[in-house]
C-alpha cells in the first residue's frame, strides 16, 4: 500500500494502523515521488492523506486542489484503488475526488482501523 502524506507523524501512524489489516504501507511525502514509484512498482492500494498536518498548522499539506489535481495522473499509472482521507466534508469536493479517480473517500477524523478496513475491502474488490 502506497501512502502519500506530507506529515511524517501521520506516515508513522498510518504504518502502525494499516499493518494489522494485512497491508504493508510504504510512505512518501510528495506526489511526484508517488508518481515515480508507480512507474517502477506495483501497489495493491494507495492512500492519499490530504490536509495532514499532525495538529501543526505549519506542516506542509496536500491541499484539496493539489490532491484533486493529482488523482488523474495517479489513476493513469495504476489500476489499484485509491482512498482519499481528508478533512474535506463537502459533498461536491468528495464527488469531484470520485469523478477523477478515487475509489472512495473518508472524512477525518477517522481511525486507522476504519481506514484499514476500507482499504482492505477496496483491495478485495479490485
Amino acid at each position: 500500500c502506497l501512502v502519500v502524506t506530507a506529515d511524517a507523524v501521520a506516515a508513522a501512524g498510518w504504518r502502525r494502523g494499516l499493518e494489522p489489516w494485512g497491508l504493508r504501507p510504504y510512505a512518501v511525502s510528495r506526489l511526484d515521488a508517488a508518481l515515480g514509484l508507480l512507474d517502477q512498482c506495483r501497489f495493491d492500494a494507495l492512500l492519499l492523506d490530504g490536509d495532514a498536518d499532525g495538529g501543526r498548522a505549519t506542516a506542509p499539506t496536500l491541499s484539496p486542489p493539489s490532491l484533486l489535481g493529482a488523482l488523474p495522473a495517479l489513476r493513469a499509472r495504476t489500476a489499484a484503488p485509491i482512498l482519499v482521507v481528508w478533512n474535506e466534508d463537502d459533498d461536491a469536493r468528495q464527488i469531484d475526488a470520485l469523478a477523477v479517480g478515487a475509489a472512495a473517500t473518508v472524512v477525518k477524523p477517522a481511525s486507522p482501523g476504519r481506514v484499514g478496513a476500507t482499504l482492505r475491502r477496496l483491495v478485495e474488490l479490485a
